[in-house]
């Protein structure tokens, strides 16, 4: 069976449909040792995976931000995880919302 992945560029929240999108850059931020680190990431849900910008000059909205976790059909309380690519492997950040 062939399977359907819908691409859009801003993901639709009331789809259940697998989906890829972009639109909000999503970058992954935490404290480390007195200072902020931020990196870029993919967000996945169960059913919506949303890009990191690959250009140097396209900004990027925090992974945990509410636009994203709406964008997503997350609610209060429900998790995301962030993916940060590494030079070896992905990294995976549970982020509760």
């Amino acid at each position: 069976s062939l399977s359907v992945i819908l691409l859009r560029h801003e993901a639709e929240p009331h789809d259940a449909q697998p989906e890829m999108s972009g639109h909000f850059h999503p970058k992954y931020r935490q404290h480390l040792r007195g200072r902020m680190v931020s990196r870029r990431c993919f967000v996945r849900t169960a059913n919506k995976l949303i890009m990191p910008a690959f250009g140097a000059f396209t900004g990027g909205m925090d992974a945990g931000d509410p636009a994203i976790a709406t964008a997503c059909g997350v609610k209060h309380g429900e998790y995301i995880d962030a993916l940060v690519p590494t030079s070896r492997s992905v990294a995976c950040f549970n982020l509760r919302l």
